[in-house]
């Protein structure tokens, strides 16, 4: 089994040893379907978060959010803004680009928006459409750490790769709509255009430069080196994740707020060699800020757990047919992740069995 603990004990030193010049770190969780990686990120992301509220319980009123910086960077700069008129005919199209559904080198496009509770933001979107769209708020009406409470703040926050998967809708308008619904989970199945974008923007706020009213706290503990760092220039982004029952993406699901200072991402391709996901990891690997973690397990193992998670959630109605089901689609892409592996030399190996 892994040991979440030790996992982040790792999180937290490198954090310590970067808080000069990262706002955030990032961790990389990559395994075959039913290796673990999302209970393992659950349970790292929680064990970081009940840390640091234990320690906020014992420092009270330690928490500051700076407002005299100036705002970051435009996180999305360079990426072209729809007009009107074409907002309005993605939207009319069930919010696609019905000539864009498959084409991996579709840059994604920006535009004004509203996010679900109501907050203006820049929405960018890319060949999923708005199913899969980052939504990065606006700096008016920013929360701070006495609206939300000590116990609300959270510094760890995990990003799940499943929010990226394309629609149904999406798959409907492939070339072989039958094969890629039945291969939904292979990495064109994916929205992989727009998770690069949402890694690159990641990037860029984690090379947000902290600020405090004094350098006391350069010689004091990681968590209170935190406190006393929280930026109002760092915005607020809301992503994707994914709803089983209705097996489709859900808009602005978790948000990467001003407060989060380790992003956990988990997915099957964060690795992977090919296309949009092989920029993935030096994008964040260049920040300074990164620890990548593969989860390696036996594929017997795997095919029970997907076979009775496939059972769990009505895919099937058998036992067997999730067997079935796993040897047919999620087999496949266990292999072709070890099989497109990137080759670095700082991938950290853990079991899970």
């Amino acid at each position: 089994m892994v040991d979440t603990h030790k996992l982040a004990d790792d999180v937290l030193q490198l954090l310590d040893n970067r808080i000069e010049d990262n706002y955030r770190a990032c961790v990389v969780l990559v395994g075959s379907p039913g290796s673990g990686k999302s209970t393992v990120a659950e349970e790292l992301c929680q064990i970081i978060n009940e840390r640091y509220h234990t320690f906020l319980s014992e420092h009270p009123n330690i928490i500051e959010v700076n407002d005299g910086q100036k705002p970051i960077v435009d996180l999305v700069g360079s990426l072209k803004s729809l007009q009107p008129n074409e907002v309005a005919e993605m939207i009319e199209n069930q919010g696609l680009f019905k000539n864009h559904v498959e084409d991996v080198n579709f840059q994604p496009v920006k535009y004004s928006d509203l996010t679900s509770n109501n907050r203006e933001c820049t929405t960018v979107v890319s060949r999923g459409g708005i199913a899969n769209a980052i939504r990065i708020a606006a700096a008016n009406n920013p929360a701070n750490a006495d609206q939300l409470g000590q116990n609300s703040i959270n510094i760890a926050q995990i990003v799940p790769m499943d929010g990226f998967h394309l629609s149904r809708r999406c798959l409907d308008l492939f070339k072989d709509p039958k094969t890629a619904h039945k291969r939904r989970g292979s990495p064109s199945t994916f929205d992989s255009n727009n998770f690069l974008q949402l890694c690159k923007i990641l990037a860029k706020t984690s090379l947000c430069k902290v600020s405090s009213h004094g350098k006391s706290y350069l010689t004091s503990s990681v968590f209170e080196k935190l406190s006393k760092t929280f930026s109002q220039a760092v915005p607020d982004i809301f992503i994707p994740g994914f709803d089983h029952a209705l097996k489709d993406p859900t808009q602005d699901q978790y948000c990467i707020s001003k407060f989060t200072r380790i992003v956990i991402l988990e997915g099957l391709y964060l690795l992977y060699d090919q296309e949009n996901w092989k920029e993935i990891y030096q994008t964040l690997a260049d920040t300074g800020a990164l620890l990548v973690y593969k989860i390696d397990i036996d594929y017997e193992v795997t095919e029970e757990r997907v076979a009775k998670r496939h059972l769990q959630s009505g895919l099937v109605t058998t036992i067997s047919e999730g067997r079935e089901k796993f040897r047919s689609n999620d087999l496949l892409n266990g292999k072709d992740i070890d099989k497109h592996l990137i080759k670095v030399d700082n991938i950290v190996h853990i079991r899970n069995d």
